[in-house]
C-alpha cells in the first residue's frame, strides 16, 4: 500500500505522479490493482506467479522512494514553500485470496485476506520516506537487502506483536547464492568432471584460442554452484573475472547484465556522478590504450550518462546500436591483451535482445584473444549464435542416489540416516518424478493459495510413458470440478524432440559426450550397452543428429544410416554413436535427437474445451543455417490442414480451432481486447484460402511459410501481403507468463 499526500497537490500532478510511480511497479513486474482516494495498492506474483517476488516488491518500492525525491527536488525549484513530499510503502508476503469482480462493462481484479490487511498496517506505521516489512518479507530478502530491525509492534487485528523491519538500502550486486554462500555450502559433489571441463577450456583460452561454455539445467541444479567452484579454482591466476547477470525483473531493460560488466570493468559504484563516471571510464581506456572517440561516447550512453557525445553524430539507431556492441566488444577484446580474461553471463534466460546482440557479437571476435565465455541457463533458453567449435555446452542432470546422500549425511551431521527417511528424500530429491506428480503438485499449490492453475506445453510422449491421456484429462478435469480454476495448452505437433543423452543414465554424461573414464574399451562397452537400452524404447531410426560441426554431413542423419556413411567403419548405430560422443574434448559431441511421437494422445486432450493450443517456436530471419523445429512456421496452419479439414484426421470444427488459439488464450493471460474482432478490440487479421491452405515445413527445411494464407496484418502491418512474406517484423509483447 503506498500513500500519496494529495492535500499538498493540484489533481493534474497528482495524476502525472501516479502514473509514473505506477509504472515502477510495472518495470518490475507487479500489477495495480487497486487505487483509493489517497493510496494505490500493488500485487507481485498474482495474478501471474513471478519469481523473487519480495525481492521485486522491495526494489520496486525503492525505485518510487527515489522518483518521489527527484519530483519534490524539482517541485521545490518551481514552487517556493512546498514542504518535501514522500512516500510511505508497507510489505508483507503471503497467501491472498485473489479473482475478478463485475459484469460485461467493467471487471475488476481484486485481492482480500490478512496479507493485504498486514501489509496495510506496515504502510500506516511506516514513517515518510519509509518502506516498513514484516518478518516473513525480512526472512525471504535477507542479505539482498539491508535492514533496521525496529521490534514488535502491535497490529490493529493481530493478538501478537509482530516484527517489523526498515528497509535501508539494497546489497549491489548480491544474489541469492551470495547470500547461500556466506552461510555455508554443502560438500561440492558430482560435478567434478564439469569443473575439470571448464578448467581445461580455460587453459586453451589463456593460449589465445578463445572459449566460450554454456552450462544449462533446470532451476535448482546447481548452475551457480559451479561457476562458483569455478571462480574460487582460478582465485589465485593473473586474470581478469567480469560477471553481470540477467535478472527476472530486469528483461525489459537494454544491456543489463552488459552495464554489469561495464560498472565492474572500470569501478563504477553506486553514487558516481556523471562526472566520475566519466573520469573513471577516460582513465580506463587509457590503461586499455582504446581509441576514446570511438568508444567513450557509447560506453557513457550505456551507462545513461548526460551529454554522452552521442548526438554529436548523425547516425540511424540501428548503426547506433552497431557501435555500442562495437564498443563493448572492443573494450573486452583490449582488455584480454593485458591479461586472461573471464566473463561470465549467468542467467541468459532472462536476457533481453541486446544482451543477446552483444554476446553474438563477441562470441564472433574471441576466437584469436586470451577470452574465457561462460554463459548460464534454463534448458528454454534458445540462443542465437549458432554452433562454434570453441563453443561447449554442458548440460547439468540431478545429482545421482550416491551424490545426493553424500550431501544430506553433511547437512544432518550423521551417515546413520533412517531407511524410510532417505528413501524420502531420495524420492524429493529426484524432483518432478513424471507428469501425473506434475500435476499433483500444481493443483496442490493451486488449491492452497487459491490461484488459477495453467499447464503449459502439457506433453505426453510414448512408448516410454506410463502416464496415459485420460489419466491427465482425469486430474485436471476433477481439480475443475473441485473448484479450481485449471486450463492447459498443448504444441500440436506430432512430433518433437529432446536431446539424447537426456535418456542416457547420468553416470556416464559430460555435457553431449561421455565422461572420460568411459573411453577406455571396457567403458565403451558399457555405454554401448546402456545405448542400446534407449534404442529399444527409441528406435535408432527415430534419433537423428541434428548438428556435428567436424562433419556436416552428418547432420539430419538417422542413427541407423550411419554405418553406411563413406568412411564409417563403426557396424551398427550404437557403435557409431559411441565413436562420436568419445572423440577427443576438443571436437564437440554430436547434436543428438530423438524424436517424441505423441500419436492419438492430441486427439484425445486438444478436444476438451480447458485446452488450448500454442507454440514455443517464432520465425526469425537471423542465423538462416541453424536447423529449426518446423512448427516454427507452421504450426497454427497445420492445426487447420490436419485437425480440421483432413478428411481422415479430422476431429474438430473450424469456429472451436480458431477459439482455441485466439480468444482462449487472450481471456485466460488477462490480455485485454486480444484475441477476436469485435468493437473496442485490437486484432490481429489473418486471411485465408482454405482450399489452397497447406504446409510445406520440413525438418529438413523448416523455414516455409504456408500456403493458402493470403493476407496477415500484425499490430496493423501488412505482414504477409498476397501469398509473400514482407520483411515486416511487427509484433511486440503483449504479456510477460
Amino acid at each position: 500500500m503506498i500513500i500519496l499526500p494529495l492535500s499538498i497537490l493540484k489533481e493534474d500532478l497528482i495524476l502525472i505522479r501516479v502514473e509514473s510511480l505506477i509504472h515502477k511497479v510495472h518495470d518490475y513486474e507487479g500489477t495495480v490493482n487497486e487505487m483509493t482516494g489517497d493510496g494505490v495498492m500493488a500485487l507481485f506474483g498474482a495474478p501471474i506467479a513471478l519469481e523473487d517476488t519480495p525481492q521485486r516488491a522491495i526494489r520496486s518500492a525503492y525505485a518510487i522512494h527515489r522518483e518521489m525525491a527527484r519530483f519534490s527536488d524539482k517541485l521545490k525549484q518551481e514552487r517556493e514553500g512546498i514542504t518535501a513530499l514522500k512516500m510511505r510503502v508497507g510489505i508483507h508476503t503471503g497467501p491472498v485470496v485473489v479473482g475478478t469482480l463485475g459484469n460485461d462493462l467493467r471487471v475488476e481484479f481484486k485481492a482480500v485476506g490478512d496479507t493485504v490487511n498486514l501489509a496495510s498496517r506496515m504502510e500506516g506505521l511506516a514513517e515518510s520516506g519509509t518502506t516498513y516489512v514484516t518478518e516473513d518479507t525480512f526472512k525471504l530478502t535477507e542479505g539482498l537487502f539491508r535492514f533496521e530491525a525496529l521490534g514488535e509492534k502491535q497490529v490493529k487485528g493481530k493478538e501478537e506483536p509482530v516484527k517489523v523491519y526498515r528497509v535501508i538500502a539494497p546489497n549491489t550486486q548480491r544474489t541469492r547464492f551470495d547470500v547461500s554462500a556466506e552461510r555455508g555450502l554443502t560438500p561440492f559433489v558430482g560435478r567434478e568432471r564439469e569443473l575439470e571441463l571448464f578448467l581445461d577450456g580455460f587453459e586453451r583460452s589463456t593460449l589465445g584460442r578463445g572459449q566460450a561454455f554454456s552450462i544449462v539445467s533446470e532451476a535448482g541444479i546447481g548452475k551457480s554452484r559451479l561457476l562458483y567452484e569455478f571462480r574460487k579454482a582460478v582465485a589465485n591466476e593473473d586474470v581478469t573475472f567480469l560477471e553481470g547477470k540477467c535478472l527476472s525483473y530486469s528483461r525489459s531493460v537494454a544491456y543489463h547484465s552488459v552495464i554489469d560488466i561495464l560498472k565492474s570493468t572500470f569501478d563504477i559504484q553506486e553514487g558516481d556522478g556523471d562526472f566520475g563516471i566519466k573520469e573513471k571510464i577516460k582513465r580506463g581506456l587509457k590503461v586499455l590504450a582504446a581509441d576514446e572517440k570511438s568508444t567513450l561516447p557509447y560506453l557513457l550512453e550505456l551507462l545513461s550518462v548526460k551529454d554522452s557525445g552521442i548526438n554529436d553524430f548523425s547516425m540511424s539507431p540501428e548503426a547506433k546500436e552497431d557501435r555500442i556492441i562495437g564498443a563493448v566488444k572492443r573494450i573486452v577484446l583490449k582488455g584480454s591483451e593485458i591479461r586472461p580474461l573471464i566473463m561470465a553471463i549467468e542467467d541468459l534466460h532472462w536476457s533481453d535482445k541486446s544482451t543477446e546482440d552483444s554476446l553474438r557479437d563477441l562470441l564472433e571476435g574471441i576466437t584469436g584473444a586470451r577470452v574465457f565465455l561462460i554463459f548460464t541457463y534454463r534448458p528454454e533458453f534458445v540462443h542465437t549464435w549458432g554452433g562454434k567449435s570453441y563453443h561447449s555446452q554442458l548440460n547439468l542432470n540431478r545429482l545421482s542416489n550416491r551424490e545426493s546422500l553424500a550431501m544430506v549425511t553433511h547437512l544432518l551431521g550423521t551417515e546413520d540416516i533412517d531407511r524410510d527417511l532417505e528413501d524420502l528424500i531420495l524420492e524429493k530429491t529426484e524432483g518432478v518424478a513424471g507428469v501425473l506428480a506434475s500435476l499433483d503438485e500444481a493443483i496442490q499449490v493451486g488449491k492452497a493459495a487459491d490461484i488459477p492453475v495453467h499447464v503449459s506445453h502439457l506433453q505426453v510422449n510414448e512408448p516410454w510413458n506410463d502416464v496415459t491421456a485420460p489419466q491427465i484429462l482425469d486430474r485436471i478435469e476433477n481439480a475443475r470440478k473441485e473448484g479450481l480454476d485449471m486450463t492447459g495448452d498443448i504444441h500440436v505437433y506430432d512430433i518433437g524432440m529432446a536431446p539424447l543423452n537426456y535418456r542416457l543414465p547420468t553416470k556416464y554424461k559430460s555435457g553431449m559426450g561421455i565422461k572420460e573414464e568411459y573411453k577406455t574399451p571396457e567403458g565403451r562397452m558399457e555405454v554401448k550397452a546402456a545405448i542400446e537400452e534407449v534404442f529399444e524404447y527409441l528406435g535408432s531410426e527415430r534419433i537423428r543428429i541434428f548438428s556435428y560441426e567436424p562433419n556436416p554431413t552428418y547432420n539430419l542423419k538417422f542413427l541407423d544410416q550411419l554405418p553406411d556413411l563413406p568412411g564409417n567403419e563403426c557396424k551398427t548405430p550404437s557403435d557409431c554413436y559411441v565413436d562420436l560422443v568419445s572423440k577427443d574434448p576438443e571436437d564437440p559431441a554430436p547434436d543428438a535427437y530423438f524424436y517424441e511421437i505423441k500419436g492419438a494422445v492430441m486427439r484425445d486432450i486438444i478436444p476438451q474445451d480447458h485446452i488450448f493450443m500454442a507454440s514455443d517456436g517464432f520465425a526469425s530471419s537471423e542465423d538462416r543455417d541453424a536447423i529449426i523445429h518446423p512448427r516454427t512456421y507452421d504450426n497454427f496452419v497445420k492445426v487447420l490442414t490436419q485437425f480440421v479439414l483432413s478428411e481422415k484426421d479430422r476431429f474438430m470444427d473450424l469456429p472451436s480451432a480458431i477459439m482455441k488459439m485466439t480468444s482462449l488464450p487472450a481471456n485466460k493471460f488477462k490480455i485485454r481486447e486480444r484475441g477476436r474482432i469485435a468493437e473496442g478490440y485490437f486484432a490481429d487479421i489473418a486471411v485465408i484460402n482454405l482450399k489452397k491452405l497447406a504446409s510445406h515445413a520440413t525438418f529438413e527445411d523448416a523455414r516455409h511459410y504456408s500456403e493458402g494464407v493470403e493476407y496477415l496484418l500484425v499490430n496493423g502491418v501488412l505482414v504477409i501481403d498476397n501469398g509473400k512474406a514482407t520483411d515486416q517484423r511487427a509484433g511486440k509483447l503483449l504479456r510477460r507468463v
